[in-house]
């Protein structure tokens, strides 16, 4: 199973009586795409990591700063 799989089946697991599992299944498959993409390769074959870390001014959470970053690219 691809990470991308993993995410479709956590995002559509229980039913709208399972609000916790629903929420739970959320986070993790958000997880699993935030994973995949800091460890993509870009077209330079280097990790996406490498170019986040070249942009963080290292005052703030590297981690907060990674998932904005995910955030902005993943929202177009």
């Amino acid at each position: 199973m691809t990470p991308t799989r993993a995410a479709e089946v956590l995002r559509n697991i229980g039913n709208e009586r399972y609000a916790e599992e629903q929420l739970a299944g959320k986070m993790g498959a958000d997880a699993l795409e935030f994973c995949e993409w800091l460890l993509a390769l870009d077209g330079d074959g280097m990790m996406k990591l490498h170019d986040v870390m070249d942009r963080w001014n290292a005052e703030d959470s590297f981690l907060d700063y990674a998932r904005a970053e995910w955030e902005k690219e993943r929202k177009g």
